[in-house]
């Protein structure tokens, strides 16, 4: 952090800047009311390539102002004011030519954290497809039983019957799809089958369904 009696340059991180792939480092200027009325931006940037060569990349520095205005209460002269402005504007400047000398450490930070991410997402899809094949699916038959269960509760119950669906392999909240059956009230028999909010036939559910987990089962509703 840089600090004068005129402003006050936040302090920043060059590792933190390269794994984001960007940063910010915001300025407070004694005399403007805004807790960040410049901002320097410090981005990675893609060059479009020449015809037949690979993709370069960049960082690059920008300031920002913002729109925050004057605060007579710290500052009551107005051109004081603008001097602190002109020197943390300067001091801001300079910091940002100081992270773009420093391009080669970003980029390994961030080149560092693009690996780290190839390896979690590969561990994460090894691990999703180990979970899919100890899964056992629905299939047809299974999902023609669970429809027609589902069919029954809606109409014995009179209340709403829920298929939760669960993907293969998955069992973490929010992963699960659900199918709401409702019977006619007019004691038809008749029942009506909504999957995010839209009708479904027979035919479409039975083949949606088969490609789920065999966990996936049947709830009814409480009137």
């Amino acid at each position: 952090m840089t600090t004068s009696s005129q402003f006050t340059i936040a302090p920043y991180s060059l590792e933190e800047i390269g794994k984001n792939g960007g940063g910010t480092v915001k300025t407070r200027v004694l005399g403007f009311w805004s807790e960040d009325v410049m901002t320097l931006y410090v981005s990675r940037k893609s060059a479009r390539p020449a015809q037949g060569t690979e993709r370069t990349h960049e960082w690059t520095c920008e300031i920002s102002h913002s729109s925050g205005g004057r605060d007579p209460k710290d500052v009551a002269d107005g051109l004081e004011a603008e001097v602190n402005f002109a020197q943390a504007l300067i001091a801001l400047a300079a910091v940002g030519m100081g992270i773009r000398q420093q391009a080669d450490k970003l980029e390994a930070a961030f080149q560092r954290q693009w690996a780290a991410q190839e390896v979690q997402l590969a561990e994460e899809a090894r691990a999703k497809a180990e979970r899919v094949a100890a899964d056992a699916m629905l299939g047809r038959d299974g999902a023609m039983s669970l429809l027609y269960a589902a069919r029954k509760a809606a109409v014995v119950s009179g209340r709403e019957a829920v298929i939760t669906a669960l993907p293969l392999g998955e069992s973490r909240p929010g992963t699960a799809h659900t199918f709401r059956f409702n019977a006619s009230r007019s004691g038809s028999g008749r029942v009506t089958v909504r999957h995010f909010g839209n009708v479904i036939g027979n035919a479409d559910l039975i083949k949606t369904l088969a490609g789920y987990s065999a966990r996936s089962h049947i709830a009814t509703e409480a009137a």
